[in-house]
């Protein structure tokens, strides 16, 4: 059985040790806080808003503010399903770098600190991708996720609760309105 004794251990071998772990440790810590400074912060929302000329018309948009100290490179907006439901649907994710708005950035966009992207439509863009799943109204909407890309992954947006009971009545009002187009040509 071996015995601990501090006065035969070569203590010089031990500070070499200490050493050699606190450079790794310091080297370490350093590439941790170089990349961190680098990654974009951001703040992203999905809301549903009135904008004019026609304040009766709501538009579903993309806002990305960039807080951090870089500019912010936007590549597209996407809209997916979660990763538990992609195997069971037809098309897990559908890109939004189509949607036709006046005030819409154009994709790619560079996003200079302080700034605010945005990027919308008047739903009609994706409520047929949402429309083509056969899970009740509620369960798509809550199962959907988006985002906007970057060279550093994904950015997800915040759903607020107005935005997911708009998203819900239109898909509601899609899936009428595709029954009632089925029903019509199918008619004699």
């Amino acid at each position: 059985m071996a015995v601990f004794c501090p006065l035969e251990t070569a203590w010089g071998d031990v500070g070499t040790w200490v050493s050699g772990i606190g450079s790794l440790a310091a080297v370490a810590v350093a590439l941790y806080l170089a990349n961190r400074s680098d990654r974009p912060n951001a703040k992203a929302y999905l809301s549903v808003l009135i904008a004019t000329p026609n304040l009766d018309e709501k538009i579903v948009a993309f806002q990305v503010s960039n807080l951090g100290t870089h500019p912010l490179r936007i590549s597209s907006c996407f809209m997916e399903y979660k990763r538990w439901l992609r195997f069971f649907v037809k098309w897990p994710s559908a890109m939004a770098n189509n949607w036709q708005h006046d005030l819409n950035w154009r994709l790619p966009a560079d996003v200079e600190r302080g700034a605010t992207f945005f990027y919308g439509t008047t739903g009609d863009g994706f409520i047929g991708y949402l429309a083509d799943s056969k899970l009740p109204a509620w369960a798509v909407v809550r199962s959907i996720r988006a985002g906007v890309s970057t060279p550093w992954g994904p950015i997800y947006v915040r759903l607020g609760r107005d935005t997911l009971d708009y998203l819900r009545e239109r898909l509601v009002l899609e899936r009428v309105r595709r029954r009632a187009a089925t029903v019509s040509h199918s008619s004699p």
